[in-house]
C-alpha cells in the first residue's frame, strides 16, 4: 500500500485484531473512575469485503460488573495490542447486552461451559456487543507504512477526522472509500 487509505487503515486494523487473542475492556464504574479488563473478544465476522468492523461480540456473565457500568453508561473502548506490528486498534464505541437465544448461540465457545454453568442458553451467559463509533490504530507493520512519529491514525464511522494528529500532511483518501 502506497499512501494511507481508509480502507488499508481498516485492513490494517481487522489484521491487528484478528493477531490479537485478547483486548482491554473499558468501562466507567458508578463512581466515575475508568474499569480496564482482559476479555476475549469473538474474532471479527468477515465482512462484505470492504474491511469494514461494523461489530464486536464478547461472551460474559450478566451479573458482572462490565455490564452493570455498561447499562448504566454504554460509551465503552476496547484495546488490542499487536506486539509482531509494533501496534494497537483502540476501537470507541457504544455497547449494548443481549441474551437473545440466537445471539448467544452464535457467540458461544466451548470452553466458556466451565465458566457459565448452564451454558449458552442458561442464565448465567450474555454477549456485549460493541458498535464501533471511532477507530484509533498506530502501526508499524500489517501493510500500513511506517511513520517518522507513531501517532494514530483516527478513523469515525463515515469520514476519517484526522490520519495523523498534528501532521501537517493528511493522506490520500479515495472518496469511494467509506466506513
Amino acid at each position: 500500500m502506497d499512501e494511507y487509505t481508509v480502507r488499508g487503515c481498516l485492513a490494517a486494523a481487522r489484521r491487528m485484531i484478528a493477531a490479537s487473542a485478547y483486548g482491554s475492556l473499558g468501562t466507567i464504574s458508578p463512581d466515575e473512575y475508568p474499569r480496564i479488563r482482559v476479555v476475549h473478544p469473538f474474532p471479527l465476522s468477515p465482512g462484505d469485503g470492504s474491511e469494514s468492523i461494523d461489530e464486536i461480540a464478547i461472551g460474559c456473565h450478566p451479573q458482572s460488573r462490565k455490564v452493570r457500568e455498561i447499562r448504566a453508561n454504554p460509551r465503552v473502548s476496547l484495546s488490542y495490542h499487536d506486539r509482531d506490528a509494533y501496534g494497537y486498534v483502540t476501537v470507541l464505541g457504544e455497547a449494548t447486552i443481549h441474551d437473545d437465544v440466537t445471539t448467544r448461540e452464535q457467540y458461544w465457545r466451548d470452553e466458556y461451559g466451565i465458566y457459565y454453568d448452564g451454558g449458552k442458553l442458561g442464565p448465567n451467559y450474555c454477549v456485549i456487543k460493541i458498535v464501533p463509533d471511532r477507530i484509533e490504530l498506530v502501526v508499524r507493520g500489517r501493510g500500513v507504512p511506517p511513520t517518522i512519529r507513531p501517532r494514530p491514525a483516527i478513523l469515525t464511522r463515515k469520514t476519517v477526522l484526522d490520519m495523523f494528529e498534528g501532521s501537517q500532511e493528511l493522506p490520500t483518501v479515495d472518496e469511494t472509500d467509506s466506513w
